[in-house]
């Protein structure tokens, strides 16, 4: 009986060991994918900052295109306004010719 009992009591030992060796490496391997999900986060993190900055940069690219066709847009109109006024007084001059028989409609005089 006594023997029984040494070789429960140096099973028992063994176990503990083991036990303890096993908890030691489920930590050893816990820390690392612990690290590893840290270092896979802030390297997402810097990638998200860069699509942000990249989507920023975008975006006032198109905002300065807005605002140069808007421009060009308003200029256009302007010159549409200012030809359409000359045309008009032309219109005017033509109208106010008394007609002399000559079908060809005489030049405006720029004012």
């Amino acid at each position: 009986f006594a023997d029984r009992l040494v070789l429960t009591e140096e099973e028992n030992r063994r176990i503990k060991g083991d036990m303890a060796e096993l908890r030691a490496r489920q930590q050893i391997e816990f820390d690392r994918k612990k690290e590893e999900i840290e270092l896979l986060q802030r390297e997402k993190e810097k990638e998200l900052e860069t699509v942000h900055e990249k989507i920023k940069q975008a975006i006032s690219k198109k905002d300065e295109q807005v605002q140069a066709l808007r421009g060009q847009f308003e200029a256009a109109v302007k010159r549409a306004d200012h030809l359409e006024g000359l045309l008009a007084q032309q219109r005017k001059l033509i109208a106010a010719t008394p007609s002399n028989g000559n079908s060809a409609p005489k030049k405006a005089l720029p004012s």
